[in-house]
């Protein structure tokens, strides 16, 4: 795929709801299981970590719809309700998601926002929704005994992008693929 088309809205929407679809069906084939156990090597339980990521997307959003400069909008963070079954959590992870998707569609391409450090624009936020949610499902599902297996073009995306710093020193030759590279990066796997 050409550079042109790699950088596209489209590409980049497209990226976007494959990665986050990803992670919902792979989730949701594990809603009968026991959600109050830790989340893989996290101190939060798999319930917790998915909460967290519903918040991330939907602060993530909010920070684009905005055209934040200089910080964070003075919100409260979104949390399911404690009494949430894992289905109920995943309907509302689903349903900030598509939130998400639909700021960023329908987000001038020149838009800038901050995250309090950094001026990102639409694929930084992209790549940063992704690796959350990608990075936390992997720890939910290694916390119910079960594995990802994300798309390779998902994972290039997240690690080629530039302000995602943590990825920096990964030398994606000492991983087989660009999902193993991101687990080596987030400290996750050693490769």
């Amino acid at each position: 795929m050409g550079d042109d088309a790699a950088a596209s809205p489209t590409y980049l929407i497209d990226l976007l709801e494959t990665g986050l679809s990803q992670c919902i069906a792979a989730l949701r084939a594990m809603v009968d299981r026991d959600w109050s156990a830790r989340a893989g090597t996290l101190d939060w339980t798999c319930w917790q970590t998915v909460d967290h990521v519903t918040d991330c997307l939907f602060s993530y959003g909010l920070q684009i719809a905005g055209r934040v400069q200089g910080g964070w909008l003075k919100l409260q963070e979104l949390h399911a309700q404690p009494e949430a079954s894992p289905s109920e959590l995943l309907d509302s992870l689903d349903a900030v998601g598509n939130l998400f998707v639909a700021i960023v569609r329908d987000a001038p391409a020149d838009v800038i926002s901050s995250d309090g450090y950094f001026d990102l624009q639409i694929a930084d936020w992209i790549a940063r929704a992704l690796n959350e949610a990608l990075l936390h499902t992997f720890d939910v599902l290694s916390g119910l005994g079960a594995s990802l297996e994300p798309s390779r073009d998902v994972c290039a995306f997240v690690l080629a992008t530039p302000t995602l710093w943590m990825y920096d020193g990964v030398d994606d030759r000492r991983a087989p693929d660009p999902w193993s590279a991101m687990l080596v990066g987030s400290g996750r796997s050693t490769a």
